[in-house]
């Protein structure tokens, strides 16, 4: 080894300016960790976002063989809910729009699954088609204003749709079966080679569910790197040098919003895989300020951060129950967002992501030699 050449695995850091000499005890030594290096397109870097998605699907998969039937189950419910994130974070990172009424879009996708499984007899897969159409539809509906509206107006708007959406099951309770919806007879019946009993059903629901949460990850994974995706960042980065490249920006903004609560209505039927009955106060407003925090408690515009705010709405509660605490869930919920709001607008990825690149580094081009 040289004279200049740095042992492996460490580095000095030397906090010395140009213009003055600091005494030797300023000089560290600290020990690095030397982070791979992938290349974004190569094999490596595929791997990462293939293989890290699959591998996280197998492990939150199996988790449920291990649990308690309560325990496995509000698992379910933590997989249904980082749907509906995604679908929050289309709009809210993707696209720049605030959104407060996200819960709607869910219980919307839930009627729909309802409705098709329990009166029409529909099979799930193509339930959770009609929830994506229905979702489709109601984000594009209100979307429409953000052809003149943006900003906080839009998000008055959601928020009023949010409110307006328990009132709306009531009145046309013909077709949706009222607050507590039609009755639902669907069994999701297991493989005979599963050998699984009646009381523990609900492990394969959990992996349908895991299945259809990875394709739709997926599929928003597609839509934010694709062509559609790159218009939605133009328009949220600076509307005025979108417009002057040819993008309108009034329908990419209505695009945004209807991919996003299509998105979220999938979720919103997935959650009742994990309960068969639906409830329109479930989805009242404050379902949909839960899931704001909860995005802002996983870290806005981050794939992974959906899934640990689902975590928190789900293990808040639980934890609470557990300890016997006399805290109000809610109240953990809102402290979370005021504290992240504050010190951690990134949110927990934002606090993970530098530890993160210490092992994996993600550059455009291939490093050169010096």
């Amino acid at each position: 080894m040289t004279a200049t050449e740095e042992p492996p695995g460490e580095i000095e850091l030397l906090d010395v300016a140009p213009a003055r000499n600091l005494p030797l005890e300023r000089v560290e030594t600290v020990k690095r960790h030397r982070s791979w290096t992938a290349t974004r397109g190569s094999t490596g870097h595929r791997l990462i976002t293939i293989g890290l998605p699959v591998l996280a699907t197998l492990v939150v998969a199996g988790a449920v063989f291990g649990l308690p039937v309560i325990e496995g189950r509000l698992l379910t419910r933590i997989v249904a809910l980082t749907v509906i994130l995604w679908g929050l974070d289309v709009q809210l990172g993707l696209g720049g729009q605030l959104s407060l009424g996200h819960g709607a879009f869910a219980g919307a996708g839930a009627y729909t699954a309802a409705v098709t499984m329990g009166v029409h007899g529909w099979p799930f897969p193509l339930a959770l088609v009609a929830a994506a159409v229905v979702g489709l539809a109601a984000g594009a509906l209100v979307g429409l204003p953000s052809l003149r509206i943006q900003g906080q107006y839009l998000a008055m708007i959601t928020l009023g749709t949010a409110v307006a959406f328990p009132y709306i099951i009531r009145r046309f309770a013909w077709f949706t079966g009222g607050p507590d919806g039609p009755r639902i007879d669907y069994q999701f019946v297991p493989p005979g080679w599963m050998n699984l009993t009646v009381s523990h059903y609900s492990r394969w629901t959990h992996l349908i569910v895991c299945v259809v949460a990875l394709i739709a990850y997926f599929v928003v994974r597609w839509v934010v790197k694709g062509p559609l995706g790159r218009r939605i960042r133009a328009v949220a980065d600076n509307p005025a040098a979108a417009t002057a490249f040819g993008i309108r920006v009034g329908m990419v903004r209505v695009y945004t919003v209807s991919l996003s609560s299509s998105v979220a209505a999938v979720g919103g039927a997935l959650l009742l895989f994990e309960t068969p009955a639906v409830s329109a106060d479930s989805f009242a407003v404050f379902f949909s300020l839960s899931l704001y925090a909860a995005a802002v408690f996983g870290g806005i515009g981050t794939l992974v951060g959906s899934f640990l705010g689902a975590l928190l709405l789900i293990a808040a509660p639980w934890a609470v129950s557990k300890m016997g605490l006399k805290i109000e869930p809610e109240l953990i919920g809102g402290v979370v967002l005021v504290v992240f709001t504050l010190v951690a607008r990134d949110g927990v990825v934002g606090l993970l992501r530098p530890w993160f690149r210490e092992w994996v580094d993600v550059v455009d081009t291939p490093p050169t030699e010096a």
